[in-house]
């Protein structure tokens, strides 16, 4: 073990501590977020009172701690995938979805445990949103090409720079977009689970007619509040 990260460290010393570092800032973040904590300060109920009086504030301070904490841990989550794809690329994939999953999820605490300005169901919802598709993208960015090379199947060479072609360039964007797809399900799926078993009910996303967890449902309005 201790080998293998010695190994990385001289590979790509930069993408390594830079990891490392991002590790160590989502810890301290998250350190700070619970210190911070204060019952019912910030956090509406669900139905959509506010627990305490004059929280319409915008704390600029809590803003940061979340920024850093979500920028902090979907780099160091999306780098660790990439180390262990180096040697195990099939593992790599099912890995990153509770990894992902879990950044996710550490985003929403973060949020709960010292909330920027008054948060009800809805404004979480958007955060499962903004959270999922934010970490997808760093993911995306982090490891796409390699598991798009992984997925393509090598063709001829090029004799004149060595440089490969690759074969069957549709057919390889078609899985790709399949896999992306079932990924992106399975990471959001995970991230509601997580939230709706350790969390108050007002951190969860909204839920469409089937009753199931997905992005971008808006909050519909109640018999009372929508006519």
């Amino acid at each position: 073990m201790i080998e293998s990260v010695v190994s990385e460290l001289k590979r790509s010393p930069i993408a390594s501590i830079s990891g490392l570092v991002a590790v160590l800032i989502a810890a301290v973040s998250l350190f700070l977020a619970n210190s911070r904590y204060m019952p019912g300060v910030g956090v509406q109920s669900a139905t959509g009172d506010l627990a305490s009086q004059g929280q319409e504030e915008f704390v600029l301070a809590n803003a940061l701690l979340a920024i850093a904490f979500y920028i902090a841990a979907s780099l160091s989550a999306a780098f660790a995938t990439r180390m262990v794809a180096r040697r195990f690329e099939f593992a790599a994939l099912f890995l990153s979805v509770p990894l992902a999953s879990l950044v996710n999820f550490m985003f929403i605490v973060v949020l709960f445990l010292s909330p920027p300005r008054s948060l009800g169901q809805e404004l979480f919802s958007r955060a499962h949103d903004l959270v999922f598709y934010g970490t997808s993208s760093v993911f995306l960015m982090v490891c796409g090409l390699a598991v798009l090379r992984s997925i393509a199947s090598p063709g001829t060479e090029n004799k004149k720079d060595g440089s490969m072609s690759y074969d069957n360039a549709m057919g390889s964007l078609v899985w790709a977009i399949i896999v992306l797809l079932v990924w992106s399900s399975a990471v959001f799926k995970g991230q509601a689970l997580l939230t709706e078993t350790f969390l108050p009910s007002v951190t969860h996303p909204i839920q469409n007619s089937g009753g199931a967890a997905m992005p971008n449902q808006p909050l519909q309005p109640t018999a009372e509040g929508g006519g």
